[in-house]
This record gives C-alpha cells, structure tokens and sequence, in this order.
C-alpha cells in the first residue's frame, strides 16, 4: 500500500466541499481502499455516455473535460493535482457527462461506488453536503450563462469589456476554459471590427481621391465626362482621372494596379500624383509616360506596376494625344457608329527605368468618345465560370447609347451586371467615357 500516496490523497479530500465533514481517519479509511493508477497522456479516464461506478482523485498531473457534441469533441475545463472528477456519476447510475482524457501523465486514486455509498451510509449528514453541492453548481452553472449572456448583449452592441469575465475564468471549475475562448473570440471580433472600420475609411480617402466633377475650364461646354469604379475589396488599385493639363488641353487617364487591397491602392494613389505632376511638366503623352515610368520604377523593391492609359485632348482642335502603357481597354467611338481599340504604345508602367513609349494622334470629332475600361469588366465572370471577354464588351459598345457619357456608361454597366448575375467581381471594374463635343458649342 502506498501510504504517500493516501496522505496526498487525504489532504486533496479534506479540502474538496464534497468530503470535508469527514474526519481524517474516514478520509484515509476511504482512500486505503482506492485502487492507484498511472495514465499516459492521451488516455481516457472516463468516457461520456457511460455508467459511472467510480470517481478519480488527481493525485499528481492533469486531465481536460470535453464534451462531445454534432461539432465534435470540445474541451470545457482542465483539471489538476488534488481535484476530483466523476464524483456525481458515482454517486448515482446517471450515465457520465463528459470525457475525461489524460492531458500528461497522470497519477490517480479511484475511489469506487460501493466506498462511496457505504460512506454516505455511515455518514448520512454527507448525503445533505451532497445535494449542497449539486445546488451549488446548478448555481454557478446559472450564474455563468447570466455571465455569458450578458457578455454576448455586450459584444453585439460593441461595448465589450473583457473584465466581465473575471469573475467567471477565476470561480468556475468547469467553464473556465470557455471563457477564455470566449474572451479570445471577442477580441478577434473586435480587432475585426478595427479593422472593417479602418477599410471602410480608406475607402473613404481612396474615393476622395477620384474627381467628382469635370474640371473647371472656359471650354467645359466642349466635352462631357462619366465615370465610375467598384474595388473587387474595400478599396483597390483601378483609377480614373481627367484634369487640365494647360489653359486648353485636358488630361484623361485610367490605370489598373496589379494586385488588390490596401498596397495596390496605396500604389494607385501614388501613380495618380506623379501622373498629375509629370503631365503639367511634359509636352505629350508618351514623354509624360515615360517621366511616369522612371519615377514609378525608382526604388519600387516590391515591382509592383500599373497598366495605363492617358490622353491628352486639345479642347479647340479636338486632336487627341494618346499613349498607353500596356493598357488595351481603351476606345475611340465614333458619333456616327463604329469604334476602334487603342492599342498598346509602351510596356506597363514601373516595371523598370528607361522604358520607351510612343504617342498617337486621334482627331475627335463632335460627338465622338473616349472610352476607357479597365480589364475587371472583359474579366469579369458569371456565376457558371463564363468570362465576360472582349468580344462581348464590343458587341455592347456597338449597341451602347451615345447620347451621352452617362447614357453610354449605363448601358454598359447594365449589359455587364446582367451577364455577372450577382457573382462575386474577381478583380476591379473601372468605366469612364469623355464626350467630345466640339470648339464651337463652347462659350468662350
């Protein structure tokens, strides 16, 4: 007989609620004829479902509670050195309600039914402590799920305090454990939140960016302008722009980030910047490109780039500057039918320093448009995995109105949101049309 192992036992039982009215001598009575094991981590004590005839002391070591549910078996609590457990299935034929598995090496005394229910016969006041504790734990079980209840009602409203836990993690044996994953999951909720909140700003500042209204010029009877953008994410790296670039000319652009998310946006706004600044320094579209290029390409460890279309429309002549930086979605459509694509002049920008673009020159006549796109319509795709594709969106600008830039956009968006058919946008979808409208319908 291992007369350690009972002294360890008799101090354990003589500060469990259970067993404490017991004298000493009764206490090592009892444990004198507990049986003493050894379990492997990973072994299982007890097992849920079963009738319990016994209730283990942990002597040395420790052992989790798991319930097993449809979701699969989840730890509730962890127990240790000088704690019991199964001591409620022992006391009656209820059938265990948790699993009791070996988290280390664990030393154990098994204390059977029949020691216990002779012990409750020799001391029948013990059988009142029992129904005590019974009580006191349907308390504590209630107490915990007002806890928990509360906590829930708070973090639904946002106002979360991870202190309304205290209380629960530091006095419950059994849901300790859940409410550490409980407070685990509020804060991964908020930092979610956090972070929900801080994209839905920078979209804010992203949109911020785009202009909202054609540019103020003495010629702004000469063209119409519309555009629209929805990032495949809170915010993306696609962009439209137009902007005087002297007394006369306009500046149209549209440009398309490789990725998505935060760094392509953040990209996107500088490759905008630069834009803006190199266009009123420059005195076409491919110098004004390649100056883009070399300052984009500049210390870009992370190579990232950007295809780019951008014009330049003299609003008296309507001659059109145009370079490209292996931007293809971009179109010229004529008033009286008809369109064609404007093709690649250079490679996408910021790849690398030096690179080389040439321009081409388009004369807009009244009631022509330029249409830029960016690839998140010819790339878009419906719900069966069909691509929308480039002969589609040729088909719809041949049927698009051309009354106006609004009319045109609207036409397009419509024959794209009818094909996508709610499917999720794999990439940003970008649309913006310039109407030339002629020098002679200008006030100035």
């Amino acid at each position: 007989m291992d007369t350690q192992k009972i002294e360890v036992g008799a101090r354990a039982l003589a500060s469990d609620d259970l067993f404490a009215a017991l004298s000493e001598d009764y206490r090592i009575g009892l444990l004198r004829q507990a049986r003493f094991e050894v379990f492997a981590k990973d072994d299982v004590l007890m097992r849920q479902g079963e009738t319990g005839d016994f209730a283990c002391l942990i002597l040395d070591g420790t052992v989790t509670i798991n319930v097993d549910s449809d979701l699969g078996l989840t730890t509730v609590a962890e127990l240790g050195s000088g704690q019991l457990v199964g001591e409620l299935a022992a006391f009656s034929d209820a059938p265990r309600t948790a699993t009791v598995i070996a988290a280390s090496r664990v030393d154990v005394a098994i204390i059977d039914r029949q020691a216990i229910r002779q012990m409750l016969r020799d001391n029948p006041d013990l059988a009142l402590s029992v129904i005590g504790e019974l009580g006191g734990r349907i308390n504590e079980i209630n107490a915990t799920l007002a806890t928990l209840t509360r906590a829930v009602g708070s973090l639904g409203q946002d106002s979360f305090d991870p202190r309304q836990l205290d209380d629960l993690s530091t006095k419950s044996k059994q849901l300790g454990l859940f409410a550490s994953a409980f407070r685990a999951l509020a804060d991964e909720l908020r930092e979610k939140r956090r972070l929900a909140h801080e994209m839905e700003t920078a979209e804010a500042i992203q949109r911020a960016f785009l202009p909202k209204s054609p540019p103020q010029t003495p010629y702004g009877d000469s063209f119409d302008i519309a555009s629209a953008m929805t990032a495949a994410r809170h915010v993306g790296g696609d962009f439209y722009d137009y902007f005087m670039v002297d007394d006369t000319r306009l500046g149209f652009a549209v440009g398309d980030v490789a990725g998505k998310g935060i760094p392509a946006a953040l990209f996107m706004s500088l490759s905008r910047i630069v834009l803006r600044v190199s266009a009123r320094q420059r005195q076409t579209a491919a110098s004004t490109m390649a100056r883009v290029n070399d300052i984009l390409a500049e210390d870009n460890a992370e190579s990232m780039f950007v295809t780019l279309g951008f014009g330049i429309l003299d609003l008296k002549t309507g001659v059109l500057d145009y370079a490209s930086g292996a931007h293809e979605e971009v179109f010229v459509l004529r008033s009286g039918g008809g369109h064609q694509q404007l093709g690649r002049t250079g490679p996408a920008v910021a790849l690398f320093e030096g690179a080389e673009f040439t321009g081409e020159t388009i004369q807009m006549h009244p009631g022509d448009i330029l249409l830029c796109l960016t690839d998140g319509v010819t790339e878009a795709f419906n719900p069966t995995s069909e691509i929308y594709g480039m002969e589609r969106l040729e088909n719809a600008i041949q049927n698009a109105s051309r009354d106006s830039s609004d009319a045109l956009l609207a036409d397009l968006a419509d024959d794209l949101a009818g094909f996508v058919d709610g499917a999720p946008p794999s990439d940003d979808v970008t649309l913006s049309a310039l109407r030339y409208l002629g020098w002679s319908n200008t006030t100035g």
